[in-house]
């Protein structure tokens, strides 16, 4: 090949071209002043606002459990009941003591009439018997007066009619005397008998008014023996099955029922948060079930003291649950309106960069992007608290912040924050 084709071969060189790549367009904001709700971020369990561990008040052995977990149950309804044979019999008993009781005290009152009859004729002995005594005293004066006639007329005849006299009216009052002692005696122990008789009456009452107590414990506990729910609710849990022995006390219940309609939160705040918690104040709970809900609730009671092994005040909040999505026993996260905060200065969240728990920010000066460190407050919806790092005449990337390095020069749109 000649030199000439060659060259005819060879390419003509090309003057070298630089290209440099556009600027980024990006869209950016002022930061603004706002005002941003106050809310403390809480963890806290969810329980039911009326719950009930069921236990059985008479001891026994289990006959039947009526309901397992989730049934629902009415007030007043029948859910287990306990064997009570045993406590029928024991009212059977309480019932004939209680009757041979009711049989003593009117025997007791029939010997208290008839004491007080023995009473009453006592007395009209003793009546009859100090008349005789009164009679017997009018003799005497009688006598005397005879006796004294008799001395003018004839003393030696007298003396005889005297001593005569004498000798008789000594033993009629003796007589009456003697009379009168033992009409005392019978109205005494007649007395004493009424008193006895009365005595015996109060005790066989006090033994009948026992017998009624004993009969009623052992209707009540009869009565035990039938398991009713408390409330209108659902059966969170179950816990004994028939055949198991029962007594008052135990450890173990033998069913949980919850009242689902009205659902309670408790929370424990912190002394310092205290301050910015009131009653009435709006509630959100988010649980892990129901990622993408919110369900809204508010502070309905406020703990008078503050415990003093976590130095928190606890607080409740009432949470309406009529589809009954919450159930107790759920992990919750609540967010708790505590007020305003006024003249804050916000960013659009999407503006943020964030590595770890560093934060940063892309702030245009004259086309050119710089990242800037800043330190950020609470997040509210779209926007974040800006507490450092920017005044309000920063320029900030909110949009395309993946396309801009440190350094590089931009195109900013403004856009709406």
């Amino acid at each position: 090949m000649t030199a000439q084709s060659r060259a005819a071969r060879t390419p003509t060189a090309q003057p070298s071209q630089s290209r440099v790549a556009p600027a980024p367009q990006v869209g950016v904001v002022h930061p603004k002043r706002a005002t941003v709700p106050m809310t403390i971020p809480l963890t806290a369990n969810i329980s039911s606002l009326r719950s009930a561990v069921i236990y059985t008040k008479t001891a026994g052995y289990l006959r039947e459990v009526r309901v397992r977990p989730g049934d629902r149950v009415t007030a007043g309804q029948v859910v287990a009941t306990v064997d009570h044979a045993q406590l029928d019999a024991q009212v059977a008993q309480a019932q004939a003591t209680l009757k041979a009781a009711q049989s003593g005290v009117q025997t007791a009152q029939v010997a208290v009439a008839t004491a007080r009859a023995q009473a009453l004729n006592a007395q009209a002995a003793l009546a009859s018997a100090r008349a005789n005594l009164g009679s017997a005293q009018a003799g005497v004066a009688k006598a005397q007066a005879t006796l004294a006639n008799a001395q003018e007329t004839q003393r030696r005849t007298a003396d005889l009619v005297r001593q005569g006299a004498e000798a008789q009216q000594n033993l009629d009052d003796a007589t009456a005397q003697a009379q009168t002692a033992q009409a005392d005696s019978q109205l005494a122990a007649a007395v004493q008998q009424v008193a006895s008789a009365t005595s015996q009456v109060n005790t066989q009452q006090a033994q009948v008014a026992n017998q009624q107590a004993a009969l009623r414990n052992a209707q009540i506990a009869v009565a035990d023996a039938t398991i009713a729910a408390p409330f209108d609710g659902i059966v969170v849990s179950r816990s004994l099955d028939p055949g198991a022995y029962v007594t008052p006390g135990t450890s173990t219940p033998i069913l949980q029922i919850a009242d689902l309609d009205q659902i309670d939160v408790l929370v424990n705040v912190t002394e310092v948060q205290m301050t910015l918690l009131r009653v009435g104040a709006p509630v959100q709970i988010h649980v892990d079930a129901y990622p993408d809900r919110i369900f809204q609730g508010q502070v309905s009671r406020i703990a008078g003291g503050i415990d003093p092994m976590t130095r928190t005040v606890q607080a409740e909040i009432d949470i309406p649950n009529p589809g009954h999505l919450l159930r107790p026993g759920m992990y919750a996260t609540v967010s708790l309106a505590a007020g305003e905060d006024a003249n804050v200065l916000v960013i659009p969240l999407a503006a943020l960069v964030s590595v770890g728990d560093q934060h940063a920010v892309w702030v245009v000066t004259d086309n050119v992007a710089h990242q800037r460190p800043v330190a950020v407050g609470r997040a509210v919806g779209d926007q974040v608290e800006v507490t450092a790092g920017l005044s309000d005449g920063d320029l900030v990337v909110a949009q395309g912040v993946d396309l801009v390095r440190d350094g590089q020069r931009v195109q900013g749109v403004p856009v709406g924050l």
